[in-house]
């Protein structure tokens, strides 16, 4: 599949971006190319999540698959996140994937009462979380970038970005993956006390 160009503007309460914007079930041997995905939310929201393969892999199964292009979410809500590959992977598993010059930006806009509880921003994943197992996968010249006012890169997990993951929360396996840069995870919790890490 290539040059798929996807802007949602999905005004219910959550929103992810992708090929797939849910992936609850598998998903192999899918390449990606050229890809565009853009999430902008404008108002009070949570869970907005975009990836250039699926926006939010909920106890699904990613095999052998690969994605370039660009992936961008904007939101005045909390719990924003993006990666290369997928935005959030929450108990699913991930295997034997990789991105390629993946061009990922996150921004929170004019935050409406919360401010962001998690922003994570990743070359290849943005959150892997919920027992979610990602192995032998790659990020290649992931360009990442961030915007949340107030919040310093990789000072808190409302701001985390990292060539790899921006997050990575405490029941979450990550195996056998590579990134080029550091840091490789933005935010790490398993580290105590946690920050950015590089065991991937």
């Amino acid at each position: 599949v290539s040059n798929i160009i996807m802007k949602s503007q999905n005004p219910d309460k959550y929103d992810y971006g992708g090929l797939f914007g849910v992936n609850l079930g598998t998903i192999k041997n899918t390449k990606v190319k050229d890809v565009s995905i853009s999430v902008e939310k404008s108002g009070a929201s949570n869970w907005s999540m975009a990836g250039g393969l699926a926006g939010y892999n909920f106890t699904g199964t990613i095999t052998n698959c690969t994605a370039t292009g660009s992936v961008s979410v904007s939101s005045n809500g909390w719990d924003i996140g993006a990666g290369g590959l997928v935005g959030l992977n929450r108990g699913g598993t991930i295997r034997g994937c990789k991105d390629v010059n993946v061009a990922v930006h996150v921004e929170v806009i004019g935050a409406v009462g919360d401010t962001p509880s998690e922003v994570a921003a990743g070359g290849f994943i943005g959150s892997n979380d919920g027992a979610g197992t990602i192995t032998n996968c790659s990020a290649i010249s992931a360009n990442i970038s961030s915007i949340v006012e107030g919040h310093a890169v990789n000072t808190s997990v409302k701001n985390a970005r990292g060539k790899f993951a921006g997050c990575v929360d405490n029941n979450s396996t990550l195996s056998g993956n590579k990134a080029d840069g550091v840091p490789k995870i933005g935010w790490d919790k398993k580290k105590s006390p946690p920050g950015p890490g590089d065991d991937i």
